[in-house]
């Protein structure tokens, strides 16, 4: 695994860091957290596209999901447990491969492949590289973990690429077989104490085939700033329901996200539906 070898590349990538860096790269670690995530899909499905919003949903489900099983496969341990002055901040689990590259790898190639525009394309690009060397830089993982990251994400990419458009017309033609064959398969996450991924893998397939099912969801609005506007609403409700709830509620955070779901898939279009009809017509 050339262990010393890469713990003296992170040494030589870390010459950067000070306090100021390290500030930084504490808030950077959110790329990688339920935050990111949590900003992102309510953005994108109201903002952009549900059917976006839903894709995103589902990767970003089946990419927690290998990642923890490989992570329990090598069982790897992160940097910080052979050189505890690399840490900028310490995180549980397993390092190998990294969650963040293989994130990043995902995100970013959709963006190069799906995004209209060459500034989207290269802002993709730029973000691989980016969230990669951000997880390197706090000191939770190895070069190798990166390079694995990047080949398991790029895998997942092609999954989608060439299953997405056969599943979502046989979803179109046979929702209900669909949703029973999905509500079957949020059971895997329970074999790995995921509990939350199980609530919210429920909730929001639930939300979806009620929702397509009724007409909730309305095509992306015409402007920019109209797509900004409800984007931006629909993610700052998402993460006031997520504080309410885990403050009253449920420390646990299993409630935040079933209500979070919730918002999302079934309650966040009807509402902008209401509160900007103009916008929500084409």
């Amino acid at each position: 695994m050339f262990i010393e070898e890469q713990l003296s590349f992170l040494h030589l990538l870390q010459t950067i860091r000070g306090p100021h860096v390290d500030a930084v790269l504490r808030i950077l670690n959110l790329l990688d957290t339920a935050y990111f995530a949590i900003a992102l899909l309510p953005f994108v499905w109201i903002g952009c596209s549900w059917r976006w919003g839903a894709r995103l949903f589902y990767l970003f489900t089946l990419n927690e999901f290998v990642n923890h099983l490989l992570k329990q496969i090598f069982q790897v341990p992160r940097p910080f447990y052979f050189d505890p002055h690399l840490a900028v901040l310490k995180v549980s689990g397993f390092s190998f491969p990294s969650g963040g590259a293989q994130t990043a790898m995902l995100l970013g190639l959709l963006l190069i492949s799906y995004g209209k525009g060459k500034y989207i394309r290269i802002f993709g690009l730029f973000y691989i590289f980016f969230a990669s060397v951000v997880r390197m830089l706090l000191g939770v993982h190895f070069p190798m973990d990166i390079l694995g990251g990047w080949v398991v994400g790029f895998l997942l990419f092609l999954i989608f690429k060439y299953f997405h458009e056969p599943l979502e017309k046989e979803t179109a033609r046979a929702p209900l077989k669909i949703l029973s064959i999905v509500l079957f398969l949020s059971t895997l996450p329970l074999l790995f104490d995921r509990l939350h991924s199980f609530v919210s893998f429920i909730t929001i397939s639930l939300g979806i085939y009620f929702s397509t099912e009724h007409h909730l969801y309305f095509p992306p609005p015409a402007r920019i700033w109209q797509k900004i506007s409800l984007g931006l609403f629909a993610t700052a409700l998402a993460f006031f329901i997520g504080y309410i709830t885990t403050t009253y509620l449920d420390p646990d955070k299993e409630l935040a996200f079933f209500f979070i779901a919730v918002w999302i898939s079934l309650l966040a279009s009807p509402l902008c539906k209401k509160m900007a009809p103009a916008w929500t017509k084409r």
